[in-house]
């Protein structure tokens, strides 16, 4: 059991290395580029603003936490390890740590380096039994004391990320719902698709193209498995 929690907490340090190394090496030309396109949008004068901070700001109008979204845990048995899957959150690069602790022969034999492994890798991809869709699932997988992490990312740090990788890099038809570069125009999509996910989770009208968009910029609350006690019923 204490080799376990030892080899538990190795990776876990591991993790927190290469979360610095990864954030900062990534490049910052994009995301100057969607930082310079919000300062474009026509701000609220000092005036404005003193009146919105003054006037008691409407609840409705705010996406609430701990909605019920989507469960997705990495398993790892041998080392009694999981992890809570949230998207651009270091996401691929726990994939690949997960994949070469389920599978460290064949991951040294044919992959070189955990920055080298996509989520569609195929000695990685997504028909590895490493990957549960719920933590009842990663539970049945793991022993009687299993050590479960996320890794959490300033939200706004998460959003540009997502944005510069999914709306101005990736190519993609009909990308960011026909926004495109548009930052303004989707934001106001994305807070609609969101709500309308929140008011009906069961909505069969969500496209492929809203649920991949969803995936990567739902409130990193709404993965959430458990609701905290201190919250009111969602």
């Amino acid at each position: 059991m204490c080799s376990q929690l030892f080899s538990a907490t190795i990776v876990i340090v591991i993790i927190s290395y290469f979360c610095y190394c990864v954030y900062n090496t990534e490049t910052h030309e994009y995301k100057e580029c969607a930082i310079s396109e919000y300062r474009d949008i026509k701000q609220p004068s000092s005036i404005d603003g003193n009146r919105l901070i003054s006037e008691k700001i409407n609840g409705s109008d705010l996406l609430p936490p701990f909605v019920r979204f989507r469960e997705f845990f990495l398993v790892a048995p041998k080392y009694n390890l999981a992890t809570c899957i949230i998207e651009k959150v270091m996401s691929t690069f726990r994939n690949a740590m997960f994949c070469y602790l389920n599978r460290k022969f064949l991951f040294e034999k044919h992959v070189h380096g955990l920055n080298n492994v996509s989520w569609e890798h195929e000695l990685c991809n997504y028909k590895r039994n490493y990957r549960k869709s719920s933590l009842k699932d990663a539970l049945i997988s793991l022993g009687s004391q299993p050590v479960i992490f996320a890794v959490i990312r300033n939200p706004l740090d998460r959003f540009l990320s997502g944005f510069v990788d999914k709306c101005m890099i990736e190519q993609r038809p009909n990308k960011c719902f026909g926004c495109e570069r548009d930052l303004k125009c989707f934001l106001v999509e994305l807070k609609e698709l969101l709500f309308s996910y929140q008011a009906d989770p069961n909505n069969k009208t969500l496209s492929d193209d809203d649920i991949y968009y969803m995936h990567h910029f739902a409130p990193m609350s709404w993965y959430i498995y458990k609701q905290p006690s201190w919250t009111s019923e969602v």
